[in-house]
């Protein structure tokens, strides 16, 4: 699911901006705005994960996620929408390192470990396009 989400919001953003009228430029400024939330997101499901629990990393993260996917398709102000965007990149990130850093690893013996959750993340991709 968070392959499909990544692929089909942070991948064809410029796309959609443009079909929305701004010029490619903008499109992909806004792009870059919110792709920022990327490593920020990352940076606060790891240091998170262990504080508050990752049980409660991932609900708050997931609620986050919600919320500013709400808002997203309601934003017209040109200046609040990549902000909006990068509140939403944030969380999504935030899961991306819960669950592929952490989770999944977990759910195989040690001695499968990488063998198995690589084999997982790429089944989650689907084939090449």
């Amino acid at each position: 699911m968070i392959n499909t989400l990544l692929y089909g919001f942070m991948t064809w953003l410029p796309t959609f901006f443009i079909r929305q009228g701004l010029s490619v430029a903008t499109s992909f400024g806004y792009a870059l705005l919110m792709g920022l939330g990327a490593p920020v997101g990352s940076a606060v499901g790891a240091l998170t994960a262990d504080r508050w629990g990752r049980k409660p990393t991932i609900i708050g993260a997931s609620a986050t996620a919600i919320l500013f996917g709400i808002l997203y398709p309601m934003t017209l102000d040109p200046v609040l929408l990549p902000l909006v965007g990068f509140g939403l990149t944030v969380p999504i990130y935030v899961l991306v390192a819960l669950l592929f850093g952490i989770h999944i690893p977990e759910l195989f013996p040690t001695e499968v470990r990488l063998r198995a959750s690589g084999l997982c993340n790429t089944a989650g991709a689907g084939p090449p396009s």
